[in-house]
């Protein structure tokens, strides 16, 4: 598939821009970093081992590294890639190329060989540095290994033929690039075919042709003189500034001239010492010389011939010369100086000893005696070994194997052939060879034999090109004569070496290769008379030649489909005539040839006949895809990016959304060495509760365990045994693999209460997901979730959502169909609309292009797709491009004979007449139910029970089933499996093919039918669970289904409805086990339905009253208020006592809270109460109410906390859904009646220690610790708090651990614990919400958590980060009540960071501005939350010098405090901290209202020394700057400079950076007031700046800075460390202090 390179991609190919392209250097350089560990591995498995972690490198780069080939054969309007961007970084050449994926076996490969040439370059130069990394030649020369039959002109041709592509010659790896001159204007090989002269132009596949004024630059023109080494019109320089360092000096060995040799130019060995090898950026040319008075030739010594064209050869390196390098300067001269240039330039004798007295050899023998001894001593290295050969050679060294005529030997003949066969099909397409040249005599090949560590040789085609005698004329002909002559050239290899037809009877005497005259004479010899025809006595006639050439290829054994491809060729001779199976272009011929190299059993093979063979449709091959496909790579690329989650696949049924899917992912999670999982729901939805989502997270433990390191299995234990705490063993419950990798879990006791245990499990799933993602990379493909129920859709949402900062990209494929049959509902396309959030991809499948079709149909049939386009073209038009569809009808074609396997020829073949006039079905759904009606009955019987079971049958339950209806099932399954319509899973279960095959399957009946036979299925599956000693969950809930299935009315037995109430009854119960609220919903109220009319009956009562109960429960836990009222009601008019109905009370008061209708919440819950006797709560305030409260206290301390602890367990269940009842109403009167919690709290304390201990203790005694807090018993308060913490660790009390947490944290502890441990404690609170499901108090926590960190000095940047997520999370939920704080902390942090012009901006994203609060009319009405408003504005007016402007309304936060009678919270606390700096400065300001102000900030002091005495952490440093400012309102200067000094050590004590900075600002400006030297107070200034800088408020120290430099000047801003001397005595004093402290304690 056709790609863009990037800048880390590898690319197979010659050329400078690919050798010095990124990716290559980068590999380069890999490898031989790794080429020691090669050199040192003796094992195979070491050596493949080195080889794997190169590939591994190059995917794991960023962006991944890739392996590319450039495609030739591809169109080059592809390249541009869909539009998808280009990396700046490639260069142009690179780009303008069609690149493709390489296959990993062939990356293997080219790794091994590249280190296997490293060691070679290693063991020829120890200590060299290796210079094919630095992107030049190698070392090692190559030979040219050829067996000659012919004289000077065969010798000549070979060896001005190029080299072997890639080999060290050329290039430093075949699969890296090198800088070869020998190449076209864009990198392409020269390959050369001979002109009329007797020189040779560059023809050949992949060849470029030079235009005419190129000549200038490959060669010389005119003749050359001996003696002056100069050619007409060209010196010697010139010839050398043509050639440069591409030239090679040939000496004779033994009178060489070594002063010529230095530094690198030295020779390596001795056989080399002769030769002269120049150096880069050098030009050299040897002068002719005369030994032993005969010439010896140099690149400058030549005779009469012109080198125009010749082919320099790239980087020539030291060691003996190839052939290609001495006839790049050997001239066509008399024989004698041919050999002695041979002899000279190669330093093999010719001769061998005693040669001379013998009888002179012949030139022809004498040439083939040098090649000899050549090929013996230039391989080219460790195991290879390449040579150059005509066609003719390659046939008689092969024939002998192909005339012994064993199938398997011929079989290896013709896949050695079929590439020579692709690459001479290259080179006519590329190249204009004159037609008289396409014969067999003129086709040259260049092969390498490989030896694989193994020892097997195998041979590989590098090169096929073709000899002109006619220089660039075409020659005249059209494509048909061309096609017929490469026709007669493919007989000949296929039948080796017979010709199509006898000599005598050829029409065109075409010139042999024998005809070349080497000395450039001009042929001006008269041509021969053409023989005379003799008269044939029959005449032939037209198809004659071909049918007898078919005859002999097929009786050598030659496979049909080749004789086929053979004859149509030949055939083409016959013009119009020559068929309709002939071809029209080579390109056609080519796509034949590459499907018979690549599929060699599908479009090669003989078609076995007998017995006749089936249609073969290839099930893993995604067909007509390729811009989905390119699309979905994008995704993932993305995804690896961060810039998407995933991707949402859409389409109708049967288009192939799986099948894209799966295959794309698999290859690219593979690449990335991640890990691809699956899941697909079931049309009949879970047969067992959360069974996709469980199978595929058990899939995954199972995987992790198995292959993840020590150090990853134990950072992963640790994680999630952090994470999921107490309910570990619940996921376990779904995931039982998730005990292999949390081994504690087994002996942990899952909490048995869960306040949401629906979200429990989301949550649960999402900690798993991302504690492994840290590690790999996960894809993971949800298929068929238009299937999935709602509680499924929103836990794949939390699952993609999951995923955290710093994990590995998780990529999420979801697949789902859309269409008439099966249109998403409701839940799905809503939970779609949300995953915009989550940034996920659209795919939308349509129908297969034509293209598409016939490639699936070619396969299928095993032809070309040319014959097979007007068969394609019909079966498109009736299935509409339908894959499914196209499959199916293709296999109904078959069974009816209209598509057919022929016996001669032996092909698959049709009538398309008939198929176009064939009436076909308008749906696969309609074809499929016609083809099984034709089935026999006990295989029609076995797909109808398999399809009421669902998509998956196991064999277990297909045994059980077959004893209740005397069938074999599995037998019948078996049958239906080899027609196609089931797939057996490999392990113990039949699966449909499609779910469209299923929904034919369940038509097979009618729908009263189908009910029977689910009632019958399900009644047997039941009777076996039942009396199995062992639950066997999931085939009881296939059972259930089945029954439920069936439905009420096909049961007319009441005590078998009874029955089938209470199993439906144990199978919800069950799935609340599992925390699968959804899925007993459904099957309570399946249950309620089997119930008779007589059900509140006596004999009924007890079994009615637990389904409705249970069905309110889970409506509950589902936040569906409606059906919880609906079943509550039923309950309370047919209830027969009012215990009976405190359940559904419970229910619908929760259910009431969970949908924000607080209001409603609490009339209800007060209704209820006053049912139960109990007396309505009263305000805070009330006389009565405080002296109860007192006698409450009082009592309570004089109970130890041991015996509190210690309560007995309470037993009665009215009792305990009372405080229930309680709990939930203190939640609701928090957040809309706060004054009423006392008496709620005051009646919850005096129920538990009158009745025991119950769940909801915990939270008993931490509502009874905020009515102390509010009344100020601080200390008895944080004891009621403590307390609480120490039951949250009874059992049962985990639902309410969350909403605990938040009430003594947020209530009480602050006072008494440093804030940073309070936020750390809301974290956890945060996190046991989100274990049990309590949303609510899990954001709660998150909120208070975010708010205290702020007041504890974190920093804002962090602060702004944290709040933002959360808002987010509010946001996802709809949970507005946390919205107004939320919102305006988000403000508050942008207002510190860039300044008031913050509140101007608008939105971040999506989250609401403070104006828009204002504006809104229900934040105005909520105290709670203008108050928290005006908190932070008086923040903001201390903090930007704003209090000279504020109003006395805004400064009056105390007394707002004072008349709530409620309980402090801490950020309320520090708004009060700042209301006193405020009024101590407005007593300075405003001088005639000094007294009241002067009052309000010592009634603020005298609080916060109250509370520092409980917390001398959080709020010492708070009133000693409180002190300060009093002292300093008071004109005590000497006591205000102590104290602002002590304010500031305090504040650095306890880290509260933000009021360090208050602290230095305000004794800056004191000191600044005081008058005096200002040193101190600058130093003061600066000291608060930095720390403004260091909580992050960039604004605040910009505002002091400008102050600064206002006052003192621009200078002093800059001189901060001059004043630092100054400061030393206040921080000394401050670490002094710290250790008196530690002493005394």
């Amino acid at each position: 598939m056709a790609t863009v390179p990037r800048q880390n991609d590898v690319l197979f190919g010659k050329g400078t821009h690919i050798n010095t392209h990124r990716g290559n250097r980068l590999f380069r350089s890999i490898a031989d970093s790794k080429q020691d560990a090669f050199l040192r591995a003796t094992k195979r498995k070491e050596k493949r081992s080195v080889v794997h972690s190169i590939a591994a490198e190059i995917y794991g780069l960023s962006p991944p590294g890739r392996f590319l080939v450039e495609d030739r054969a591809a169109s080059r309007d592809i390249v541009d890639g869909g539009g998808r961007p280009r990396d700046p970084e490639v260069h142009p050449l690179i780009l303008s190329r069609v690149w493709v994926p390489v296959e990993e076996p062939k990356v293997l490969d080219k790794i091994y060989h590249r280190l296997r040439d490293l060691k070679r370059e290693g063991a020829d130069a120890p200590g060299s540095n290796d210079i094919r990394s630095e992107g030049r030649v190698a070392e090692k020369p190559t030979a040219n290994v050829l067996q000659s039959e012919r004289s000077r002109g065969k010798v000549l041709q070979r060896l001005t033929s190029p080299p072997k592509e890639g080999s060290p010659l050329q290039t430093p790896s075949p699969m890296f690039g090198s800088s070869s001159a020998d190449e076209g204007p864009e990198g392409e090989s020269l390959t050369h075919h001979p002109l009329p002269n007797g020189n040779y132009s560059p023809v050949g596949s992949g060849g470029h042709r030079p235009h005419r004024g190129e000549a200038q630059t490959a060669g010389l023109e005119g003749n050359v003189d001996y003696q002056t080494g100069s050619a007409n019109g060209s010196t010697s320089d010139d010839f050398s500034a043509i050639w440069g360092e591409r030239c090679v000096g040939i000496e004779e060995k033994k009178v060489a001239d070594t002063s010529s040799w230095s530094g690198d130019n030295r020779p390596r060995d001795a056989d080399a010492s002769s030769l002269h090898r120049v150096s880069e950026g050098e030009t050299s040319l040897k002068e002719p010389r005369m030994e032993s008075n005969r010439m010896v030739a140099t690149p400058s010594a030549v005779e009469g011939k012109t080198l125009r064209n010749q082919p320099p050869q790239a980087q020539l390196d030291m060691g003996v010369p190839s052939l290609e390098d001495a006839s790049a300067s050997l001239p066509s001269v008399e024989d004698e100086v041919l050999l002695e240039t041979l002899q000279v330039a190669t330093g093999i004798s010719l001769k061998s000893e005693g040669e001379s007295s013998r009888q002179p050899l012949t030139l022809d023998d004498e040439v083939d005696s040098f090649l000899r001894n050549f090929s013996s001593q230039h391989d080219t290295g460790e195991g290879e070994r390449m040579q150059e050969l005509t066609l003719l050679e390659w046939i008689q060294q092969n024939k002998s194997t192909i005339q012994s005529g064993a199938p398997a030997v011929v079989r290896s003949y013709v896949a050695s052939a079929l590439p020579i066969a692709l690459k001479l099909t290259e080179c006519l397409i590329e190249n204009s060879i004159p037609l008289a040249s396409i014969v067999a005599d003129n086709v040259l090949l260049q092969t390498t034999e490989h030896r694989s560590m193994g020892g097997e040789v195998n041979e590989t085609i590098d090169h096929v090109w073709i000899m002109s005698p006619f220089g660039d004329d075409p020659g005249g002909g059209g494509i048909k004569p061309r096609l017929a002559a490469l026709g007669a050239v493919l007989y000949e290899l296929f039948a080796a070496g017979t010709k199509p037809v006898k000599e005598e009877d050829t029409s065109s005497d075409l010139l042999a290769l024998e005809s070349i005259n080497l000395n450039g004479e001009a042929q001006n010899q008269r041509p021969q008379k053409r023989p005379q025809k003799r008269p044939q006595k029959k005449p032939q006639q037209p198809g004659d030649r071909k049918s007898n050439c078919i005859l002999d290829l097929e009786r050598v054994g030659i496979p049909y489909s080749l004789c086929a491809l053979v004859g149509n060729l030949l055939g083409c001779a016959n013009g119009d005539e020559c068929g309709g199976d002939s071809y029209a272009s080579l390109e056609d011929l080519r796509a034949d040839l590459q499907l018979m190299i690549g599929d060699p059993s599908r479009f090669l093979d003989d078609i076995q006949t007998n017995p006749l063979p089936s249609l073969s449709i290839c099930e893993g091959k995604i067909y007509g895809r390729d811009a989905e496909t390119q699309k979905l790579q994008e995704s993932y690329r993305r995804n690896i990016r961060g810039e998407c989650t995933g991707v949402v696949i859409s389409g109708g049924a049967g288009v192939g959304k799986s099948k894209l899917a799966i295959s794309v992912l698999q290859q690219l999670t593979s690449q990335s060495n991640g890990y691809f999982l699956a899941a697909k729901f079931d049309q009949n939805k879970d047969l067992k509760p959360l069974t996709a989502i469980g199978a595929l997270f058990n899939s995954l433990c199972d995987l992790f365990v198995r292959d993840a390191s020590p150090a990853q299995l134990t950072s992963v234990q640790e994680k999630l045994e952090n994470a999921l705490g107490h309910q570990a063993s619940l996921l376990a419950g779904i995931v039982p693999s998730l005990s292999k990798l949390v081994p504690s879990i087994i002996d942990t006791e899952t909490s048995d209460i869960c306040v949401n245990s629906a979200l429990s499990m989301r949550f649960l799933f999402g900690e798993l997901l991302s504690a492994i993602s840290l590690h790999w990379r996960l894809s993971i493909l949800l298929d068929d979730v238009q299937w999935a129920d709602s509680a499924s859709l929103l836990l794949i949402g939390d699952l993609i959502s999951s995923v955290k900062e710093g994990s590995r990209p998780v990529f999420v494929a979801i697949c789902y169909r859309v269409d008439d049959e099966a249109s998403a509902d409701e839940s799905f396309t809503t939970s779609l609309r949300s995953t915009v959030m989550s940034r996920l991809d659209r795919i939308e499948l349509g129908a297969l292009p034509l293209e598409g079709v016939n490639q699936l149909v070619s396969d299928a049939l095993h032809l070309s797709p040319r014959i097979t386009k007007p068969l394609s073209a019909v079966l498109c038009h009736k299935t509409r491009g339908n894959a499914l569809f196209l499959k199916q009808l293709l296999e109904s074609l078959a069974a009816q004979k209209v598509i057919y396997v022929s016996l001669h020829p032996p092909r698959w073949t049709w009538d398309l007449k008939k198929i176009a006039s064939m009436k076909t079905a308008d749906s696969v759904l309609a074809l499929l139910n016609r083809e099984m009606t034709k089935l026999s009955s006990e295989l029609q019987l076995g797909l109808r029970v398999a399809s009421c079971i669902g998509s998956r049958v196991k064999k277990s339950v297909l045994s059980v089933l077959s004893k209740d209806l005397g069938v074999d099932l599995v037998d019948a399954l078996q049958q239906a499996t080899r027609k196609g319509y089931m797939d057996w899973d490999g392990s113990d279960s039949f699966v449909f093919a499609h779910d469209k095959v299923q929904q034919a399957a369940l038509q097979l009946m009618t729908e009263q039918k189908m009910r029977e036979l689910c009632m019958r299925l399900g009644l047997a599956l039941c009777s076996h669970t039942m009396g199995e000693t062992t639950r066997d969950d999931e085939t009881f809930f296939i059972a259930i289904n089945l029954v439920n299935r069936g439905g009420p009315e096909v049961v007319h037995d009441p005590r078998q409805r009874s029955i089938i109430a209470e199993l439906n009854l144990s199978a919800g119960r069950r799935s609340i086990d599992v925390s699968d609220c959804n899925t007993a919903f459904q099957l309570f109220k399946h249950g309620i339905s089997f119930l008779g009319s007589d059900k509140w009956e006596e004999r009924h009562y007890r079994l009615s009253l637990d389904l409705y109960d249970a069905t309110a429960e889970a409506a509950c836990v589902l936040d569906s208020t409606t059906e919880v009222t609906r079943y509550s009601e039923e309950v309370f008019a047919h209830a027969k006592c009012f215990d009976d109905k405190l359940n559904c009370f419970y229910a619908s008061a929760r259910a009431l809270m969970n949908g924000q209708l607080f209001k409603e919440a609490i009339d209800f819950t007060f209704k209820v109460l006053l049912q139960l006797g109990e007396e309505m709560p009263c305000a805070m305030g009330d006389g009565k109410l405080m002296n109860d409260i007192e006698a409450m206290n009082d009592a309570l301390r004089g109970i130890s906390d041991d015996s509190l602890l210690h309560l007995k367990e309470s037993s009665d269940r009215k009792m305990s859904t009372l405080l229930k009842l309680y709990a939930n109403l203190a939640n609701c009167l928090h957040l809309s009646r706060p004054l009423l919690v006392g008496a709620v709290s005051l009646r919850m304390v005096a129920l538990t220690l009158k009745n025991g201990l119950t769940p909801v203790a915990p939270n008993v005694f931490a509502l009874y610790g905020e009515i102390l807090m509010a009344l100020g018993h601080v200390e008895d308060a944080c004891r009621m708090g403590r307390l609480a913490l120490k039951l949250l660790e009874r059992r049962g009390s985990f639902a309410y651990k969350s909403a605990t947490i938040v009430e003594v944290y947020q209530i009480i502890l602050w006072a008494a614990e440093p804030l940073p441990c309070v936020a750390d404690a809301h974290l956890l609170g945060h996190k046991c919400g989100l274990q049990a499901g309590d949303s609510l108090h899990a954001n709660f926590n998150l909120m208070r958590s975010i708010v205290t960190s702020y007041i504890a000095g974190k920093h804002l940047d962090s602060v702004q980060s944290d709040i933002r997520n959360c808002i987010r999370t509010i946001q996802r939920q709809n949970s507005q009540h946390f919205m107004a704080a939320s919102v305006l902390l988000h403000s508050q942090t942008c207002v510190l960071k860039a300044g008031i012009r913050a509140l101007d901006e608008g939105r971040v994203g999506s989250i609401p501005t403070e104006r828009e609060l204002l504006a809104n009319e229900r934040f105005t009405k909520n105290k709670v939350a203008v108050r928290t408003m005006r908190c932070h504005h008086l923040m903001r007016a201390v903090l930007f010098g704003q209090l000279d402007v504020i109003s006395s309304s805004d400064v009056n936060l105390w007394s707002d405090t004072s008349e709530l009678k409620n309980a402090l919270r801490p950020l309320v606390v520090v708004g009060i901290f700042y209301q006193g700096l405020a009024s101590f400065y407005l007593a300075r300001k405003r001088v005639q209202e000094r007294t009241s102000w002067i009052a309000r900030g010592e009634a603020i002091l005298s609080s916060m020394k109250r509370w520092a005495q409980h917390s001398e952490w959080n709020w010492e440093n708070k009133a000693l700057l409180l002190a300060a400012e009093k002292e300093h309102s008071l004109g005590s200067f000497d006591r205000a400079e102590a104290l602002y000094e002590r304010a500031i050590r305090s504040a650095r004590e306890h880290r509260f950076v933000h009021e360090e900075a208050i602290a230095s600002e305000l004794a800056g400006k004191f000191f600044l007031q005081r008058g005096g030297v200002p040193a101190k107070s600058v130093a003061l200034l600066i000291h608060a700046a930095r720390c403004y800088e260091k909580w992050g408020a960039t604004a605040v120290m910009n505002r002091v800075k400008s102050e600064i430099a206002t006052t003192f000047g621009p200078d002093f801003v800059q001189l901060g460390p001059s004043f630092d001397n100054l400061l030393d005595a206040i921080f000394e004093s401050s670490e002094d202090a710290s250790k008196k402290r530690s002493s005394d304690a």
